[in-house]
């Protein structure tokens, strides 16, 4: 980890540690400053973005962010830092800069994809399981690559989930017997299961 603090008096014990359900930003201030003073700010692969935090119990600050870690996931050479500033009279005001390394990330379970009958007819239920939250699309292919439908698509909580495929495209048309293929990408990770359709 590299720190650099630009007014080290007002911030002690700046951490960012790594969890498998998003990373932990937190840190003491010193003397009195209002929550509207500061701001948090997540870094990586050209994006920035404001990160929410309470004040805990003992006066402290924290926060969770699960988009940093599915950002940290997506290469093991992403750069990631978190930025606190404070809110003066021309601006924002770097304090404090803390930089996440990729190689701090816990070991990631597989997603465990599968579905249930396989082969089947008419329809088939595919469950998949998510260690973080974040991002994840579940679509169907053929085995010619070609995109048949799209069945779950947008932010997920961390856990299992399933979705069920009737044998249909995108459109409602039936497919014909065959291979297809159920791909999922979530976490920066990719996995595909085979499945059979028996008209």
């Amino acid at each position: 980890m590299g720190c650099a603090g630009v007014v080290p008096v007002l911030i002690a014990d700046f951490v960012a540690h790594v969890a498998s359900d998003g990373i932990t930003v937190s840190w003491r201030v010193s003397g009195h400053v209002e929550t509207a003073q500061l701001r948090l700010v997540g870094i990586a692969r050209g994006s920035e973005w404001k990160v929410p935090f309470e004040i805990g119990a003992g006066g402290g600050f924290s926060a969770v962010d699960q988009r940093g870690l599915v950002m940290l996931s997506s290469g093991r050479d992403a750069n990631l830092a978190y930025v606190l500033q404070m809110a003066t009279g021309s601006g924002w005001r770097m304090l404090y800069r803390q930089e996440v390394a990729a190689g701090e990330l816990p070991t990631v379970p597989a997603l465990a994809l599968m579905a249930i009958p396989n082969p089947f007819n008419p329809m088939t239920t595919i469950r998949f399981d998510l260690p973080v939250a974040g991002q994840a699309q579940l679509s169907i292919y053929d085995l010619a690559g070609r995109l048949v439908r799209v069945l779950v698509e947008g932010e997920r909580p961390a856990g299992s989930h399933e979705a069920v495929w009737d044998g249909r495209d995108q459109s409602g048309r039936a497919m014909a017997s065959g291979s297809y293929l159920a791909r999922l990408v979530a976490g920066g990770k990719v996995e595909a299961v085979r499945m059979g359709l028996v008209r």
